[in-house]
C-alpha cells in the first residue's frame, strides 16, 4: 500500500498553518485585559506617528495596496515620526517521529497532523504573545521597542509630552485616600480637556503588597463587599476607591514590578498596528500572526517559522500618572 508523502498533508499548508495561528487563544498575561488595545492593519512596512490638534498620538494614514508612491514621504510636518514596523520571527520543528502514527494504516492521520502542528504553533503564539504584551506594557509608558529591545521611539519626550507622578500616602482614612485619587482624576480630566466615565488603577506586585497590608485599604474592600458594587453590571471585579476607579492587580515576568498606573478609560486608547508579512505569500494580506513550512536538509523533517510585523502604542501616554503608595 502506498501512502501520501508525510509532509504533503494540508495541515501544513501556509494557509492553513497561518489561520491556525490567528485562531489560537491568546497565551499569557497582557495588560490588554485590563486596558483593550485596537488592532489596526498597515498595508506597508514604514509608518509614522504624530501628534493631532487635540493632543492625541495618532497614526498618519498610509496608502493600500497598489496605491502610487508613499503617500507619508510628503508629509512635511516637523513632529512627525516615521520608522520601520519591527519584524518579529520565530521557529521549531516538527520530526517524523512526532508523527510516527500518521504512518499507522487505518489511523486518524488528520488529527494526529493536526495535533502536532497545533503544539507547535501554540509555542510559537506563545513567544509572540508574551512580545505583544511587553509591547503594550510599555506603550502605557510612552515607550516602543525593536525587535531587538532596543528603544525604538520615547514618544512622551519626541512630542514633548509631560508624565505625571503622584505618591499617595496611606493608613490616615477612606476620605483621605479618596481626596488624593480625586486630586490625580481632576489632573487627568485637566490633560483630556473631558471627564472619563471610569479610570483603572493598575497596580503591580510591590504595590499591591503594600495595599494589601494597609488598614485603611482593608476598610475600603470590607466597604466595597458591603456596597452595591458588589453587583455591578458593568464586569468590574477590583475594589473600588473614589467612586469610578477600580483598583486591579497586573502580574507578568514581562514589566517592571515597581511600577502602578492610574489610566482613564478612553475610547481608542490603546492600538496595535499589524504589519504586511515580509513574504510573498501573504502579499496585499494583513494578519496579526503569519506561519510557513520549508522541509529541513536530508527530509528530516519540517521548519515551521511564525511571523509578525507589529508595534503597540497609546493615544494619550500624557493621560496616565504613575502612582507610588507611602505611609
Amino acid at each position: 500500500m502506498d501512502y501520501d508523502p508525510i509532509w504533503d498533508h494540508d495541515a501544513f499548508t501556509n494557509v492553513q498553518m497561518t489561520a491556525a495561528m490567528n485562531l489560537l487563544p491568546r497565551q499569557g498575561q497582557d495588560i490588554a485585559d485590563h486596558v483593550p488595545f485596537t488592532e489596526t492593519p498597515v498595508y506597508t512596512e514604514d509608518f509614522a506617528l504624530d501628534r493631532t490638534t487635540i493632543g492625541e498620538i495618532d497614526l498618519i494614514p498610509s496608502s493600500d495596496p497598489g496605491s502610487p508612491g508613499d503617500l507619508m514621504k510628503d508629509y512635511e510636518r516637523s513632529t512627525a515620526h516615521k520608522f520601520s514596523m519591527p519584524y518579529f520571527t520565530r521557529r521549531t520543528t516538527i520530526r517524523p517521529s512526532e508523527v510516527i502514527g500518521a504512518r499507522i494504516p487505518g489511523s486518524n492521520a488528520t488529527r494526529v497532523f493536526e495535533t502536532e502542528r497545533q503544539k507547535k504553533q501554540t509555542y510559537l503564539r506563545r513567544e509572540f504573545d508574551a512580545t505583544k504584551a511587553h509591547q503594550r506594557w510599555h506603550a502605557l509608558f510612552g515607550k516602543i521597542y525593536d525587535c531587538n529591545g532596543r528603544l525604538l521611539l520615547d514618544v512622551l519626550s519626541h512630542f514633548q509630552m509631560q508624565r505625571l507622578k503622584k505618591t499617595i500616602t496611606l493608613g490616615s482614612s477612606v476620605e483621605a485616600i479618596d481626596d488624593q485619587v480625586i486630586d490625580c482624576m481632576d489632573k487627568i480630566e485637566r490633560i483630556l480637556g473631558f471627564t472619563p466615565e471610569w479610570y483603572k488603577l493598575i497596580v503591580t506586585e510591590k504595590g499591591m503588597k503594600e495595599l494589601r497590608r494597609d488598614k485603611v485599604y482593608k476598610e475600603i474592600r470590607t466597604l466595597n463587599k458591603q456596597s452595591t458594587w458588589v453587583d455591578r453590571q458593568d464586569g468590574r471585579k477590583g475594589t473600588i476607591i473614589a467612586e469610578k476607579v477600580e483598583v486591579v492587580y497586573f502580574q507578568s515576568p514581562h514589566i517592571d514590578e515597581t511600577k502602578n498606573l492610574l489610566v482613564p478609560m478612553i475610547p481608542d486608547l490603546g492600538r496595535t498596528i499589524n504589519g504586511p508579512s515580509a513574504s510573498m505569500d501573504f502579499e496585499g494580506e494583513v494578519l496579526p500572526f503569519y506561519s510557513q513550512s520549508q522541509p529541513l536538509a536530508w527530509n528530516e523533517g519540517l521548519e515551521i517559522k511564525g511571523s509578525m510585523r507589529t508595534i503597540s502604542y497609546t493615544t494619550r501616554p500624557d493621560a496616565a500618572i504613575e502612582i507610588d503608595f507611602s505611609k
